[in-house]
């Protein structure tokens, strides 16, 4: 007598065992993401500085970045329009 599963057999065991390793890799990534340390989030201020009258053209106003992380370069220009 012959112990072997019949094809029927074996195409449910395959199944099962596909489903399985699904649930188990789903398991595994979601400990990953919820056992991740969280970062709580920084963020750069930005604050604009006490003007200084000067009469030099274009005029200067001080910016100060604090909190920024690696931050190597950061511009912005100022369009007034006179109507």
């Amino acid at each position: 007598m012959s112990t072997a599963p019949t094809r029927p057999q074996r195409t449910l065991w395959h199944a099962a065992e596909s489903l399985r390793r699904t649930f188990f890799i789903a398991f595994v990534s979601a400990t990953l993401v919820l056992a991740a340390p969280l970062r709580l989030a920084d963020a750069a201020v930005i604050s604009v500085g006490p003007y200084t009258p000067s009469t030099t053209m274009p005029f200067v106003v001080p910016i100060d970045i604090t909190g920024a992380l690696d931050l190597i370069f950061w511009q912005f220009d100022v369009v007034i329009r006179v109507i």
